[in-house]
Formats: C-alpha cells, sequence, structure tokens
C-alpha cells in the first residue's frame, strides 16, 4: 500500500474518531426516545410495550448515513480528485449515490434496525417484570410502583449500548461511503483491509489483511466473508464493534 494512502487513513481515522462521539449521542438520544408517551402513562403496560416505535432508530440509521456519506465519501473524492477530470466537486455531491446511502442504511443494514427494536423491548420487558416484582414485594402503592417502573425502563437504555451501536454502524456506514466516493469517480480500484492496530483485533480481520497485501478486486471478498469491514451481510461477530478500514487505490 502506498504511504499517501496511509497518511489518507490517519486522517480518516481522526474524523470518523470526531463523528463517533456525536454518533454515541444521538444514539442514545434516539433509544431513549422509543419510551413513547403511552408506556409513561403506564395503562397496559405489558401490552404497550409492543408498541415502541423504532422510528428513533430509522432516523439514527438515516442520520450516520447521511453524514458518512457526506464526510467520508467526500473524503476519498478529494483524496482522488488529482485524478478524475471528468467530475467537478459539486457534482460528487449532489450525486445520486447520496440517495443510495440512506437506501443503504435502511435496506442492506436494515436488518440491524429490526434486531435493535428487539433488544430494546425484551430489556423494557424484563426490566418492567423486575420492577413489578421489586414492587410487589415491597408492598408499593401505584404512584411508587410506577415510579419504580420508570425508573427501570430508563435505566434500561445506557450510554455503553448507545456507544456500541454507534460504532458498529459508523464503521459500515464509513467504509460504504468510502466506497461510494471512490466508485462515484469512475476509475478501477483495489481495495485493502486495514486493521486499527487496537487491542483484541479478531484473529480473521487480522488474517483478512495479511491475506491481502495487495489488495483485492473491488467487487471481491475478503478471507473472512465480508466486502468491507462493517459489512452488514456479515455475522455479528465478524461486525460488532470492529475498528478496521478499508482503503481503496486506483489500479
Amino acid at each position: 500500500m502506498k504511504p499517501e494512502t496511509r497518511r489518507f487513513e490517519r486522517q480518516l481515522i481522526i474524523k470518523r474518531n470526531r463523528l463517533e462521539k456525536l454518533a454515541g449521542k444521538v444514539c442514545y438520544k434516539a433509544l431513549k426516545s422509543q419510551i413513547p408517551d403511552q408506556i409513561r402513562s403506564l395503562d397496559s403496560i405489558e401490552l404497550q410495550i409492543e408498541f415502541i416505535s423504532q422510528d428513533p432508530i430509522e432516523k439514527f440509521f438515516r442520520w450516520i448515513y447521511g453524514e458518512s456519506g457526506k464526510q467520508f465519501g467526500r473524503m476519498y473524492y478529494d483524496f482522488l480528485k488529482p485524478k478524475v477530470k471528468a467530475v467537478t466537486a459539486d457534482d460528487f455531491l449532489d450525486n445520486e449515490w447520496l440517495a443510495e446511502m440512506e437506501r443503504y442504511a435502511l435496506q442492506e443494514a436494515g436488518s440491524r434496525i429490526v434486531e435493535i427494536n428487539a433488544t430494546t423491548k425484551k430489556l423494557f420487558r424484563d426490566a418492567t417484570s423486575k420492577a413489578v416484582f421489586e414492587a410487589n414485594r415491597q408492598g408499593l402503592g401505584v404512584e411508587k410502583t410506577k415510579k419504580l417502573i420508570l425508573e427501570a425502563l430508563n435505566d434500561a437504555i445506557t450510554p455503553a449500548r448507545a456507544r456500541a451501536i454507534a460504532q458498529t454502524e459508523l464503521i459500515t456506514a464509513s467504509n460504504r461511503a468510502s466506497f461510494a466516493g471512490a466508485e462515484s469517480t469512475g476509475l478501477k480500484f483495489r481495495k485493502y483491509w486495514s486493521t486499527s492496530g487496537l487491542p483484541n483485533i479478531r484473529p480473521t480481520h487480522i488474517q483478512a489483511e495479511a491475506d491481502a497485501p495487495d489488495g483485492i478486486p473491488m467487487d471481491g471478498t475478503f478471507s473472512n466473508g465480508l466486502k468491507f469491514p462493517g459489512d452488514p451481510a456479515g455475522e455479528a461477530a465478524e461486525v460488532v464493534n470492529c475498528r478496521c478500514t478499508a482503503l481503496y487505490e486506483p489500479i
């Protein structure tokens, strides 16, 4: 891999780390927003849990993929711009691939929206059952029971969970945006898997990097079965909390 590509990777990771902090806060707010007003009223609480909305999570996905499309796709375009003559920066920003990022978020990565929603419902059910059990054990009245249940529901959503979701989706979104940014130039590329150098890197990710020192074709699959780090088609064990980066060099 060329030294200039490595320098670009460092810039990309700095920008990604900055966005990750904001993404964690946005995701936390979205998770909290899944508690609808009907649940706050605590009427037929068990039935209302089934109506927890996934709309806030969908909005989060639209936001993080949109931001990644603009920021990381544009970074790749600017990195490759000296090699591109037919496309202008304004054309790039207005191209349909930004809409493609949103489609990708809700379709290819959309299964994770369903998983997040299902996990939220389970957390709420478990928290509510424990709160009701404790209220009955203590012989609490209605108002104190309501307060205990609401505290349990709010405690079920943690900043740590939001950060984990944000980190996983940002890796997927940034790598997909980088792919789109490179692809929009019309040039031909080889892609590389680059590990983060942080502790606890998955052996399969180390192997994916080692197996393709000269890169692979854009439509190829790495030795771990993924097309790029965070590939939503991959198993959770290969994707969750990944910090790797996809890099591209023109042929």
